[in-house]
């Protein structure tokens, strides 16, 4: 890109200057960059009226393109050395396309205009002489104002994580959209995916469609890149982002346009399925992960429920009275115990003792710590039956002074 510098005629300065005529070129900025529009105005003016509407000649230049914005004029009244005048205004556009020292060659106007009689006076001149000086301003592809751009694909659906996968022959439609004000469609730049010649994609371009918009003083541009890609092979297809560096003509900064990636990256991707080459130890770390988070979760259940800590402090009672040998507090406390568990038939512990034996409280005892020495179900319930038959054999164990069955067997 290049950086223009516009050398004017002095400024607001008639360079035709006549009784009954006058006229000039009006340049909007001294400074402009390559492809970027500069807004010149061909003022016309009569002390009279015009007669017939100005037949504009643009010059045509290799490093200079000159553009006619409106059809029609617009007229005004202006005060002009005291009097009031009749003023058209050609609002023209000038885009500088090399570097240098540029020449801006005459635009030729014929006009008609009445003299003081109201005759038809044919007005033939031609305006000119200004020079263009260029600045290289390397990095920017466009100079415009509210630059964006939009892509679409067609003929495919991405899959739930992003990616695009393509069977040898498939093919998809692409295409960028790009839009910016006060610039010509033709100065927008090119859109196209980047792909590598190995990737195993063929790219098909079409025409670029281009569109300049003029409505109510606002210039706008539009470019469309269309692109047809054609799997080689099966594939995954990535394309990589892509950004269009562009100077804003109201701020006069340098911003960035960018448009994100299409499908998945296959550096990061392959990196992913790296990892988790070993689905199963990551299953085996979830499922030890599962069982802590449970057993501590029922550690804190039964330490946190008051019929727990009323259950852990029955035990120790009788663990204290079995040590002692006190064989009617050890009942007591059993008993105690024993009445907040419920078996499989739903009643309570101390009825199925009872339906065993009608002897002491000692034999009843003895029938019980038999039965959950040889782990019988009918004692236990579903959600302590481990630590419940983990205590009874405990308890069972003659530690200090054996129990006796009513058979007088020791339990072992």
């Amino acid at each position: 890109m290049w950086c223009v510098i516009l050398l004017a005629h002095p400024a607001l300065a008639w360079q035709v200057d006549e009784v009954d005529f006058k006229a000039r070129l009006v340049l909007s900025q001294s400074r402009a960059y390559t492809s970027e529009e500069v807004s010149v105005s061909l003022e016309l003016a009569t002390p009279q009226w015009f007669t017939r509407a100005a037949r504009i000649e643009l010059p045509t230049q290799s490093d200079v393109l000159w553009l006619q914005r409106q059809v029609f004029a617009d007229n005004s009244r202006k005060r002009i050395d005291g009097a009031m005048w009749t003023v058209q205004r050609w609002p023209l556009s000038v885009y500088p396309r090399s570097s240098g020292k540029l020449l801006l060659l005459p635009v030729a106007v014929e006009v008609g205009v009445a003299d003081s009689e109201g005759r038809n006076v044919l007005k033939r001149f031609s305006l000119g002489g200004f020079h263009v000086l260029g600045v290289p301003l390397p990095g920017v592809d466009l100079v415009a104002s509210q630059y964006q751009m939009s892509v679409e694909l067609n003929g495919v659906e991405p899959n739930d994580d992003g990616g695009i996968a393509l069977d040898a022959g498939d093919s998809l439609q692409i295409m960028y959209t790009s839009q910016a004000d006060n610039t010509l469609a033709m100065f927008l730049p090119q859109i196209a995916p980047r792909l590598e010649e190995e990737s195993g994609v063929a790219v098909y371009a079409e025409l670029p469609v281009l569109r300049d918009d003029n409505e109510r003083g606002r210039r706008s541009a539009w470019r469309e890149d269309r692109f047809t890609l054609l799997a080689q092979r099966p594939l995954s297809l990535y394309l990589p982002s892509l950004q269009v560096e562009w100077l804003d003509k109201n701020t006069q900064q340098q911003r960035t346009a960018k448009l994100p990636a299409i499908g998945l990256d296959p550096a990061s991707h392959d990196a992913a399925v790296r990892e988790g080459d070993r689905p199963w130890l990551i299953w085996l770390v979830l499922v030890v992960m599962l069982a802590a988070l449970y057993t501590a979760g029922n550690y804190v259940r039964r330490a946190m429920t008051p019929l727990h800590r009323y259950r852990a402090a029955q035990r120790e009672a009788c663990l204290a009275a079995a040590k002692l040998g006190d064989w009617a507090a050890l009942a007591q406390h059993l008993y105690a115990l024993n009445d907040s568990y419920t078996d499989y038939r739903q009643q309570a512990l101390r009825v199925t003792i009872q339906q065993l034996s009608d002897e002491t409280a000692k034999h009843r005892l003895n029938f019980l710590l038999d039965a959950a020495y040889s782990g019988a179900s009918a004692l236990v319930d579903g959600d302590d039956r481990h630590v419940l038959r983990h205590f009874f054999k405990h308890l069972a164990r003659p530690a200090i002074r054996p129990l006796e069955t009513h058979d007088s067997t020791f339990i072992r």
